[in-house]
């Protein structure tokens, strides 16, 4: 069973807002909106972070950052730039953690839906270098709601 939470906050929790604030140091806290989904399997909510601050968007799309939930807060586990919604939750799993799907579009980008699968360490940093998805990688995908 998948556990999503989704925000329609421009701010989270203080525990999401002091992360988002140490990722962003020395800028100010910027605008965001996030989803909390069990993504490793730990039974403990991790945090899926849509920046929407301008500072930190372009022609093809903003930062995400995926936060690791722990007892003390959260902790970073990847950015990545470039993002657009839909972001899909799938159900295959590399390295523990779910693999991600991100459309990517605008900036001379092809528009379409890619994997961004966990590699051990982290998620991967830009989108735009990552195999698209083809239907039967969608299969069972839930959208994360950022509304």
């Amino acid at each position: 069973m998948i556990t999503l939470v989704s925000s329609s906050l421009v701010a989270g929790t203080p525990a999401l807002d002091k992360a988002v604030a140490t990722w962003a140091a020395p800028e100010k806290l910027p605008m965001y909106v996030y989803t909390l989904a069990d993504l490793n399997g730990d039974s403990v909510l991790d945090a899926v972070i849509l920046i929407r601050d301008p500072v930190y968007c372009g022609s093809g799309g903003c930062r995400m950052i995926i936060l690791k939930g722990t007892t003390e807060g959260f902790s970073p586990v990847s950015t990545s730039t470039i993002t657009r919604e839909p972001i899909l939750l799938l159900p295959e799993v590399r390295h523990g953690w779910r693999t991600l799907s991100v459309l990517v579009a605008g900036g001379g980008a092809l528009p379409g839906q890619v994997l961004m699968r966990f590699n051990g360490a982290a998620y991967p940093s830009n989108p735009s270098l990552q195999v698209r998805a083809i239907p039967k990688d969608m299969k069972g995908a839930q959208t994360l709601k950022f509304n």
